[in-house]
Parts: structure tokens; C-alpha cells; sequence
């Protein structure tokens, strides 16, 4: 949580962490919830607000008032006399500044309060600790995930020697190359048995298109052969009337008493 947020979470509320019952919602009870949840530290209980700097510790800096000094945002503001003041630097100059109070004046809930420095003593800051190196850090990692592989390694290398699964490896990838090899016959028979195919599909098409012009051709035949026969037909038929003509011409004339014969002898 940072200074903001915890100024909207009590701004125009009451605040009372721990201390005596007989002392609720003053201003070290704001300065403890800001210690707890803001700067994560344990709470300073029992004193009074002149008195934080005694009872910090060495997790604190205490920096003195001076006429060039300025406080920076979330340093923790000391008043004297006893039982003095204690409040949340915001924002401020050498002059004046602006904190985040409670019970200033006595009896008011938590909000931003206008200050000058007359009797403030100092403020608390909290010690920074320094950074941690990252490349030796993440050098730790990489050591660890190093020795852990090797360890992983040597046991699961061991493991097979008792187990004697280097042997079943062995076999298992020479099965595995047949496999392979298989797989890759079974792919060129594959490619073959698809070129085959597509040959059979171009054959196919051409036996219908010849079927097609066969089919065709029958159907002229049928129709010249019906042609052809109507025409022999035709031809018998001027034979016949032609015979018959021939015969008509070819017959002797018999009229009269060469008539009256041959009708006599034609009886007998």
C-alpha cells in the first residue's frame, strides 16, 4: 500500500490501533496503522508520539529539524512537548508543509493538515536496505538448476544400469529405425500406388471418350444399314417390275386363228 492509497482509506474516519483503551483514535494510532500497512514494519506501542524516536529502533533513520532541512513524502513527523504530535509527511518546503493527521486538532478524525515546523523535532525514516545484486542472484539460480540437473541425471543414469535399460533402449530404437524405414517404403509404395491411380483416372476418361464415339458411330451404321436396306428393297422391286416388263415385251403377238390354236393346244 502506498501513502495514497492509505490517505483514501482513512481520510475522514477514525483510526485506533492497539494501545490503552482509555486512549482510542489519537494520532499514534494513525502512525501505527501507517507503520503496519504501509511501511510492513511492527507497530510501536505504549509510548507517547514524542517518544517514537527512542522506541523505533535502528530500522529507522531520525533526522533532526533544522532550517534547511526538508522531509521527504511519507517520513513520519515528531512534535514536542510531551506527549508531542506525530503525523505523515506529504509534501512541503523549508516553510511550511502539509501532513496527514489525527487528532490535530484534538478530537478531529484523520485528514490533511496544513504545518508549520514550530516544535516539530525531526522525523523517523525508514532505512532503506540495499538492493540486492540480481546477476548473483539469478548466478545462484542457474547453479542450483545446474546441480539439481546433475543430480536428477546421475540417478535416473544409475537407475538404468541396475534396471538394465540400456539394453531395452538399444532395441527399442532399433525397432524404432525399422519403423522408420518402413514408414518410409510404406510412403513411396504410398506415392507410386497414387501416381498409378491418377494414370487409371486419365485412361478412364479417354476409353468414355472413345466408348462415346463409338456409340456414335454404331448409331450412323444402324441408320446407313437401314438406309442400305430400304435401297435393296427398292432395287428388287425395279427388278421385279422390270422381269415383268421383259416378259410382256418378249411374248408373241397371237391374234386370230393363231390365237384360236394355241388356246387348243394349251387344252391338251
Amino acid at each position: 500500500m502506498t501513502l495514497n492509497e492509505f490517505i483514501v482509506k482513512w481520510q475522514g474516519k477514525y483510526c485506533e490501533v492497539a494501545g490503552s483503551p482509555g486512549a482510542v483514535n489519537q494520532c499514534v494510532d494513525l502512525a501505527n496503522a501507517y507503520i503496519r500497512d504501509v511501511l510492513l514494519q511492527p507497530i510501536i506501542e505504549w509510548t507517547n508520539a514524542v517518544d517514537f524516536p527512542s522506541k523505533a529502533g535502528d530500522k529507522y533513520e531520525y533526522i533532526l529539524n533544522t532550517p534547511t532541512n526538508i522531509p521527504k513524502e511519507g517520513d513520519i513527523m515528531i512534535w514536542k512537548p510531551s506527549p508531542g504530535h506525530i503525523a505523515m509527511f506529504i509534501e512541503g518546503n523549508v516553510d511550511t508543509f502539509r501532513s496527514f493527521d489525527q487528532n490535530f486538532p484534538t478530537g478531529s478524525f484523520c485528514h490533511v493538515q496544513n504545518h508549520t515546523y514550530q516544535n516539530v523535532t525531526g522525523w523517523l525514516r525508514l532505512k532503506v536496505a540495499p538492493p540486492a545484486n540480481p546477476n548473483a542472484d539469478l548466478q545462484k539460480q542457474l547453479d542450483d538448476t545446474r546441480k539439481e540437473r546433475d543430480r536428477n541425471w546421475t540417478w535416473f543414469t544409475g537407475l538404468c544400469d541396475v534396471m538394465k535399460v540400456a539394453a531395452v533402449f538399444e532395441t527399442a530404437k532399433s525397432e524404432l529405425e525399422k519403423l522408420v524405414g518402413i514408414e518410409d517404403k510404406y510412403n513411396q509404395v504410398a506415392g507410386k500406388l497414387s501416381e498409378a491411380q491418377k494414370q487409371v483416372g486419365d485412361l478412364q476418361g479417354k476409353l468414355t471418350t472413345i466408348t462415346d464415339s463409338y456409340d456414335a458411330l454404331q448409331s450412323q451404321h444402324n441408320a446407313l444399314q437401314g438406309q442400305l436396306n430400304a435401297g435393296q428393297a427398292t432395287i428388287q422391286s425395279l427388278k421385279d417390275n422390270l422381269a415383268a416388263l421383259e416378259k410382256q415385251i418378249m411374248a408373241p403377238v397371237r391374234r386370230g386363228w393363231k390365237a384360236a390354236l394355241v388356246a387348243l393346244i394349251d387344252k391338251f
